[in-house]
């Protein structure tokens, strides 16, 4: 659980940086990471196993 809260605080400091909006949601077993660019010209998702 440490590990993914880390990869979602590095996941907000990325978008920060970027300047793009970062959404993440915290499930059971996974972080899933949705990274949309303020511009619309990028879309991510990131599934990351816990």
């Amino acid at each position: 659980m440490k590990t993914v809260l880390s990869v979602a605080l590095l996941g907000l400091a990325a978008g920060a940086l970027l300047g793009d909006v970062v959404l993440i949601i915290l499930g059971s077993a996974s972080l899933s990471l949705l990274v949309v660019d303020c511009l619309g010209k990028r879309f991510e998702l990131a599934i990351i196993e816990a």
